[in-house]
């Protein structure tokens, strides 16, 4: 139930009216994170895949898989620079996935390892995240993989806060984000990828928890130049508070590529994947 719930929270965030007329204009200002603010993200993950295996002078091998994950994050902000966040506390209030075989119909929801727990991160000049649990200790590097993965936001400005930040844009109008800016608007960027230019088009304006947010609609794009052959197609909607540049909400889908020449045993071979990715986050106030 409790996923069952996030999926019509993520549904359900657009369904208030928008009280500002095509045409008309707003500005997007920013507001810096405030110490001792607290947040909560829900996180969902889906995507599928078909991954064939093709080896000289045998028969295509095919597999069919998917992976699922739900995340209720409850964030509490420790320390600041000018625009973002550098060290946060991050407690896994939920923490689920569902991985195997699309052949398969009996799949379990079982708990990531950082369920229930609690995390210090934090991020100084550009580098690496350092991650402890709430008694100072170092995780697992099981644990380490998904808090890294799940905080990459922290100790970096926001890509979209300078570019939208003090611009005025007219309900319908479209802009474009810098492709520099729109490889970091999902998460982290892989290794080689570049992304295209961004449209972003202001749909409206609605509120979202009681605070005005221009809602886009955009297209990301991206392609892996080097190494193994990638490209996604995302497209979806976000929300933006006008009066801090917050991004509230997000939800993106699109189907994706990947293909890659490996050797076993001196032999090459081609591993060739297509599939599908959505993926959805809101974040909402926690009020005390």
């Amino acid at each position: 139930m409790q996923h069952t719930r996030h999926t019509l929270a993520v549904a359900l965030v657009l369904t208030a009216g928008s009280f500002v007329q095509a045409n008309e204009e707003v500005t997007f200002r920013h507001k810096n994170p405030v110490v001792g603010e607290q947040w909560a993200n829900n996180v969902q993950f889906d995507m599928k895949m078909k991954t064939r295996y093709r080896y000289p002078g045998q028969d295509d091998q095919e597999t069919s898989n998917h992976d699922q994950q739900r995340q209720l994050r409850r964030l509490t902000v420790l320390a600041i620079q000018p625009g973002y966040s550098t060290r946060v506390k991050v407690h896994f209030e939920h923490a689920l996935r569902q991985l195997g075989s699309t052949e398969q119909t009996d799949h379990q929801w079982l708990p990531q390892p950082v369920a229930g727990k609690t995390y210090i991160v934090e991020r100084e000049n550009e580098e690496e995240l350092i991650v402890t649990d709430d008694q100072g200790n170092i995780p697992t590097d099981e644990e380490l993989v998904i808090v890294r993965h799940s905080m990459e936001a922290v100790g970096r400005p926001n890509p979209l806060t300078n570019f939208l930040s003090g611009r005025t844009i007219a309900i319908g109008e479209t802009v474009q984000l810098p492709g520099e800016l729109a490889g970091r608007f999902l998460g982290s960027q892989a290794s080689g990828a570049e992304a295209q230019d961004m449209p972003l088009k202001l749909e409206e304006v609605r509120d979202v928890d009681g605070i005005a947010c221009g809602i886009f609609s955009a297209q990301l794009e991206t392609v892996t130049q080097n190494g193994p052959r990638a490209s996604s197609h995302m497209s979806g909607h976000f929300a933006v508070q006008l009066e801090t540049c917050r991004i509230v909400f997000v939800s993106f889908r699109g189907p994706v590529t990947f293909r890659q020449t490996r050797t076993i045993a001196n032999q090459e071979y081609v591993v060739e994947a297509t599939g599908f990715l959505a993926v959805a986050m809101r974040t909402s106030p926690i009020r005390r």
